[in-house]
């Protein structure tokens, strides 16, 4: 008689995998909650003080903690003659949610010794803490094709359970301690440069989007850079609701412009910055149609990044053999962000946009398309490397310049940018600056590039002469009291 021990707090899947078990001849045996669960549900279970000869202490804090139940667990093939109780030979496990409910009356003490014994003893026991597991597990059970290696795979995924386990309570009694969890996700061609080593990891048990989520459809392996710049785009496409197409380089944004329909985006973003498309990204917040494949197809880009593709788009896409296709998760964008630093990882809540607290600190009010033109010129520029400057309509930008030492250096290169791709008809036109203006510079630079409408953070301690300035020429200054540096 093969036996398996069941203990578990999320019941996913575990009635049709109780039931598998017992067509495949295995003895059940359960912990109280477990036993009733099964039960009600027409299982027949063993539960486990019947095992043992003991009964639950303290409210069923101490139940699985048995000389009986670990020997049967820990026992190995060699030893299994020198116990007088049947061998334990499936671990099925997983914790209290001390996630949901995090206390120390919540921490789970026998799940965990069990989860460890079984780990430990991958070489005659099964453990499983992932009702993922049980599909797969019940097949290779029903062959009798369950090898070594799938134990030691499963060993290894419940010791990473526990670590992550431990981890949260540790976080609990010392908000100080973050464990951050890496596995290994894949190898990379290289890093930034053909001579770097790279590997990406991923963090477990991320929640919301994360690249490791994402599904390649076509192209060539993904590239350290090419993961930085999808990283990007998935930022950027997640915060426009309407239909928004961007041009990443560089892990900063290009061109983006937001339209009727993807194509329309599309379009308009082509044309805020035909040049640097080129070996660029494309990111949609739209699937990707036939129509909008086939203008894709007459220039040349590194990655498309979309919620969808239609089938007749994979089919015109699917002529360019290394572009690399990217359907992205549904899932949102997680709370906090991760940088490295050497020797360090430093921790941020992700940047918001909101128009909240905005203010017109000027004598002139913009009119309802300047300040159209002013929001997306901001919540643009928040994607742009510091120092930034966005010039944009109410649905495009028409000049970026981004990653200068000098702010009035990015707003001299957004509106050569502007001037170079032929935008100076468009109006009306906001400058968007990602942190204060220290100088009146930016202003008389706006007014001589026939600006409509400024839009900054203020706070500089020369504010009374950047409003000034503003005002001598009759353009309206918004000052957002928030600024969006991105280094």
């Amino acid at each position: 008689m093969k036996y398996a021990l069941l203990s578990v707090t999320d019941k996913t899947g575990l009635y049709e995998f109780a039931h598998k078990l017992r067509e495949l001849g295995y003895s059940l045996l359960a912990t109280s909650g477990t036993t009733h669960y099964l039960r009600d549900k027409g299982i027949d279970v063993n539960e486990l003080s019947k095992f043992t000869g003991y009964t639950e202490l303290l409210h069923g804090k101490v139940k699985s903690l048995h000389p009986k139940v670990f020997a049967a667990i820990l026992a190995s093939a060699d030893e299994l003659t020198q116990l007088d109780t049947p061998p334990i030979d499936l671990v099925v496990v997983n914790l209290y949610k001390f996630e949901d409910n995090p206390s120390p009356d919540n921490i789970d003490i026998g799940g965990v010794a069990l989860i460890r014994a079984a780990a430990k003893n991958y070489p005659r026991v099964t453990v499983i803490v992932d009702p993922q597991d049980y599909d797969w597990i019940a097949d290779k059970l029903a062959t009798n094709s369950l090898t070594i290696d799938d134990r030691r795979m499963l060993a290894h995924k419940a010791f990473r359970y526990t670590t992550w386990y431990d981890g949260m309570i540790a976080s609990y009694f010392d908000p100080n301690f973050k464990p951050l969890l890496l596995y290994k996700h894949q190898t990379l061609r290289y890093g930034e440069n053909p001579h770097q080593p790279a590997t990406w990891y991923k963090i477990v048990d991320t929640k919301g989007v994360a690249l490791h989520k994402i599904h390649k459809l076509q192209g060539k392996d993904l590239s350290f850079n090419n993961l930085l710049d999808i990283d990007t785009a998935i930022r950027v496409i997640k915060w426009f609701a309407n239909p928004t197409a961007v041009t990443i380089k560089h892990t900063t944004v290009a061109a983006l412009a937001s339209g009727t329909s993807i194509e329309e985006a599309f379009d308009l973003t082509y044309k805020g910055d035909p040049m640097s498309i080129f070996g660029g990204i494309l990111g949609f917040n739209r699937p990707v149609t036939k129509q909008l494949a086939e203008r894709l197809t007459s220039i040349f880009i590194e990655v498309v990044v979309a919620p969808e593709f239609t089938d007749t788009a994979l089919t015109v896409l699917g002529k360019k053999k290394k572009l690399i296709l990217i359907k992205l998760p549904a899932d949102e964008l997680p709370d906090f962000e991760y940088r490295t630093v050497t020797g360090g990882v430093l921790v941020q809540t992700m940047d918001r946009f909101d128009t909240e607290g905005w203010q017109v600190v000027g004598k002139y009010e913009p009119t309802e398309s300047e300040l159209a033109a002013a929001r997306f010129a901001f919540q643009v520029v928040q994607f742009v490397k510091s120092n930034a400057i966005v010039l944009a309509t109410p649905n495009m930008t028409v000049g970026i310049g981004g990653g200068q030492p000098s702010r009035v250096w990015a707003a001299e290169l957004a509106i050569k940018n502007r001037d170079r791709f032929n935008l100076t008809h468009l109006h009306p036109v906001a400058l968007a600056s990602d942190g204060f203006l220290p100088f009146p510079d930016t202003v008389e630079l706006a007014a001589q590039a026939g600006i409509d409408v400024i839009v900054e953070p203020g706070g500089s301690i020369r504010d009374p002469e950047v409003i000034a300035t503003a005002d001598r020429y009759k353009i309206p200054i918004i000052f957002t009291h928030k600024r969006h540096f991105r280094h």
